[in-house]
């Protein structure tokens, strides 16, 4: 269940994605996005783990609503925590609960949820599995005493997912194999777990683990985030009970894994200044650094380097810098050869000028290998730090006659990228290109590529065009790179004829980065000699350029959105190449309601059904986008038949594109498709059906759909019935039939408690028309329910028919839900009771609202005040009084 995909441009690009969709409602979206990059990349742990999409989906997420303080403080650790602490946030929203409370507040309202997670996420580990079977589900069960009943809850937090095919029929969730979002929450969890043991009563069977397993690389996370829990816990000797298990005996004879697991769990920990154990710590990691870099064992070296990279905090420490400087004026050449080796793989943000002078002084070393040495080094560091004084030497070492230093320099001037973009630097990478090392002249073109719109200045653009007809293909293709990053800096006709030209070189790598810088020019100058040379790419013999082009029109969207363009596009639906064919789909779907030609959309419908899912996804979408207009009757066939697919991801394409209709688009063709859709086999299909219905409100509601709903109510797929409740809510005016009350009584008492608190939801919108005895009695029922939500929606829908429902049972039922240990549940209560106004006003009633006045919850006790008001002059007690005023003074705190 590990998914991996994204490289170092698909994050770039998805952050950039993620912050553009929030750019209407966050003025500060652009620089949200650039801040989370710097973040993501000043941790090697955290780098690595934004590549998996849905651990980058969460930062992102967890990032854009709750920006994290001290970023460069974080520890992967407290990274993973904030984003527990905001899922279990996200779920309280979503249930629209109070989220006004402490994160130790929260955690206690989860604590039975987070330990069912952290039991579970340990006897996982401990068996090396990530698909979690039901009959370990069960075993954590009763180990937790965690009621099933409530699984479902787990589920919405979105830590933990099930697996299985919606369509094969089984809707019963603990019956189904289970996995972690990601191997690391699972690691993450256990890690917790393994905090509480050590910290309980009986700690240890937790020591002897952490002893029998600390060099099992397989635990290696999992005892990095016991050690970033405990530095938070502050409790002081849990975190020397850990410590002493990790550096005591038993111990591995080589020292090797020691070492490892050692710096892995002090990286989470050596930020804290008041760890007593951290002077102690950075000791031995300055000593094992000495020892590697002094001996012969390359393996050892190898080892500890690998350690040390992925460990930010730890080398930055004063005492490991100074070791390194003082390994640098060493006389051995191999000693040297080897520090500049370990300083080109670690990541320093804040280097010692004495560091920078003793690098600077190695790049003039009589051994070349300890010049190239430097040179990589200062790269390195510059990647973070470019200063002036690491730039100077490298600029005057492209001149070195010894290609030994010129190339490395070369390289390092071009990892520097656009940090070291000095007009000293410019110019000497101009003079660069005329080199007679073709090497050299490539270099020079990647690293004026780095530094982008920094080096656009007329002289280097001109040197690029040059570039273009040198015989070196290589360098033809980094000038074309080099002008693409210039972006619009760069759009002068000259440059884009040039481009043009290139896109028919004989080389297809030239044709391809041609395409590309077009495509960049694009992004900054949509001129119309740019979009021309992009309509000219469409027909290029190599696909890649096709594919360029089409991606570049599609960004550009409405504004290219000409006949030409459109036709192009067209055009290349066509292509046998399929990348192409959904690369034009996307380009024609962001162009709109302006490209939603009848020869489009017949062009689209056709690829609905491609053999290539990628195709036949972006065909769906694209139509989705044209929205109104693609409202035609072979359109809608083309996606309510889509919705059949067996695989649910390319479902889900087609039912957002259909939803995308149907919310511009109330026609009968639109309609009498999502009542079909009603009819499928496959349960998530017919919930979205329901919700999309639902959305459309009291217009849709014609008999033949309300009955097509009922029967889907009836259903035996929980998530479906829900849906399908809610749409009848929505239709509340001209849906209260009998029928249809009777459908939603009766779901009342399904097992699904989702399926039970829509039917609440939808009864208290028919509430005047629903007003019977049955369905009072059903709803009074649903309030004594263990499911909260449940619980709560049922008391709304009692207070909506508060004319009727004013029974001694109902408002029995309506103060025992005061004491419910759910503050929205509590909430609700007091609502209901508010609702029911003068008729509810007996001695139990007003007293226990009285208590709730008190409530440690703002939003519980406002709403408690508000039902005694509500109650009126019965309610005007010594007691309500001076309950109210106290209050008043609690609220203006």
């Amino acid at each position: 269940m590990e998914i991996t995909g994204f490289t170092d441009d698909n994050i770039a690009e998805y952050v950039k994605q993620f912050f553009d969709q929030s750019k209407d409602k966050l003025k500060d979206a652009l620089f949200k996005g650039q801040k989370l990059q710097s973040f993501l990349k000043s941790s090697p742990t955290i780098w690595g783990i934004a590549h998996i999409p849905v651990n980058l989906e969460l930062i992102c997420s967890l990032w854009d609503e709750t920006p994290l303080p001290g970023t460069k403080e974080l520890t992967v650790t407290a990274l993973y925590d904030n984003i527990t602490e905001w899922l279990c946030r996200r779920y309280l929203m979503n249930q629209n609960s109070d989220i006004q409370m402490t994160k130790e507040d929260l955690y206690t309202d989860f604590r039975k949820e987070l330990t069912f997670l952290e039991t579970l996420a340990f006897k996982a580990m401990q068996n090396n599995t990530i698909i979690l079977g039901k009959e370990l589900l069960q075993k954590v069960f009763k180990e937790t005493e965690y009621s099933s009943k409530h699984y479902a809850l787990i589920l919405k937090i979105g830590i933990l997912k099930s697996i299985g095919d919606q369509s094969n029929g089984n809707q019963i969730e603990v019956q189904k194999d289970h996995y972690f979002v990601h191997l690391s929450f699972q690691e993450h969890f256990a890690a917790r777990h393994l905090v509480k043991a050590l910290s309980g009563p009986a700690p240890q069977e937790a020591i002897d683990f952490i002893k029998n397993q600390k060099y099992n690389q397989r635990f290696e996370l999992v005892f990095s985030f016991a050690s970033g829990l405990l530095i938070e816990s502050d409790d002081a000797q849990c975190l020397d009970t850990f410590w002493n298990a990790i550096l005591q005996e038993p111990l591995d004879l080589v020292g090797l894994r020691h070492m490892r697991i050692a710096i892995s769990c002090f990286e989470e920990s050596c930020l804290n200044e008041n760890f007593k154990r951290r002077n102690e710590l950075i000791d031995h990691i300055a000593n094992w650094i000495k020892y590697t870099v002094q001996t012969n064992h390359d393996k050892i070296s190898t080892y500890i380097n690998d350690s040390l990279k992925r460990s930010n905090a730890v080398v930055n420490q004063p005492k490991v810098i100074d070791t390194l400087i003082h390994l640098l004026t060493t006389d051995d050449t191999k000693t040297k050869e080897k520090v500049l080796g370990l300083i080109s793989q670690i990541t320093i943000s804040n280097p010692y000028p004495e560091l920078i002078h003793q690098l600077v002084k190695s790049l003039e070393h009589q051994d070349s290998k300890v010049g190239a040495g430097a040179c990589r080094a200062l790269a390195n560091i510059g990647k973070t730090t470019a200063t002036k004084d690491a730039i100077d030497p490298l600029v005057k070492a492209i001149e070195n006659r010894d290609s030994g230093i010129t190339r490395p320099a070369c390289n390092a001037l071009a990892e520097m990228g656009e940090k070291a973009a000095s007009k000293d630097l410019i110019d000497a990478l101009v003079k660069a290109l005329g080199n007679e090392d073709s090497y050299i002249r490539w270099r020079a073109c990647c690293a004026l590529w780095r530094m982008g719109q920094k080096a656009a200045t007329k002289e280097v653009i001109d040197v690029l065009l040059q570039a273009l007809r040198n015989a070196d293909s290589k360098v033809r293709t980094l000038a074309c790179y080099a002008l693409g990053a210039m972006g619009g800096n760069a759009p002068t006709e000259p440059v884009i004829d040039a481009l043009k030209q290139a896109l028919g070189n004989e080389n297809s790598d030239v044709r391809t980065n041609a395409s590309e810088a077009l495509w960049k020019i694009s992004e900054k100058a949509a001129t119309k000699q740019v979009i021309d040379a992009l309509a000219k790419a469409l027909a290029n013999q190599d696909f890649y350029p096709r594919r360029m082009a089409c991606y570049a029109l599609g960004r550009m969207g409405q504004n290219v959105a000409t006949k030409d363009v459109i036709d192009a596009l067209v055009k290349a639906l066509g292509n046998s190449d399929s990348d192409v064919r959904w690369r034009a789909c996307d380009g024609l779907g962001q162009m709109r309601e302006k490209a939603a030609t009848k020869e489009v959309i017949d062009a689209l419908v056709k690829l609905v059904g491609d053999q290539d899912s990628l195709v036949s996804m972006s065909a769906c979408e694209a139509l989705g986008k044209m929205g109104e207009k693609a409202a035609t009757k072979e359109a809608l066939d083309a996606l309510v038949k889509a919705l059949g697919n067996e695989d649910s991801y390319f479902r889900s394409r087609a039912w957002k594109a259909l939803a995308k209709i149907s919310e511009k688009a109330t026609t009968k063709e639109v309609i009498d498709a999502l009542v079909k859709a009603l009819g499928n086999h496959i349960y998530d299909v017919r919930s979205r059906a329901c919700y999309a219905l639902g959305k459309m409100g009291e217009k849709t509601a014609s008999i033949e759909l309300i009955d097509a709903l009922v029967n889907v109510v009836g259903c035996q797929d929980p998530l479906a019935c829900a849906s399908a409740c809610e749409a009848l809510g929505e239709m509340a005016e001209n849906a209260a039939t009998k029928e249809v009350i009777d459908a939603l009584v009766k779901a009342l008492g399904y097992e699904d408690s989702y399926c039970r608190s829509r039917a609440c939801y939808a009864l208290g919108k028919m509430a005047k028309k629903a007003a019977r005895n049955e369905v009072i009695d059903a709803l009074v029922n649903v309030v004594g329910d263990q499911d909260t939500v449940a619980c709560a929606r049922a008391c709304e829908a009692l207070g909506e028919m508060a004319e009727n429902a004013a029974t001694k049972e109902v408002i029995n039922a309506l103060v025992k839900a005061l004491g419910n240990e759910d503050s929205y549940s509590r909430s609700r209560a007091c609502y209901a009771l508010g609702k029911l106004g003068e008729k509810a006003a007996t001695k139990e009633v007003i007293e226990a609202l009285v208590n709730v006045v008190g409530d440690r919850n703002s939003l519980v006790s406002m709403d408690a005040c508000e039902a005694l008001g509500e109650i009126g002059v019965k309610a005007a007690t010594k007691e309500v009084i001076d309950a109210l005023v106290q209050a008043l003074g609690n609220h203006n705190d």
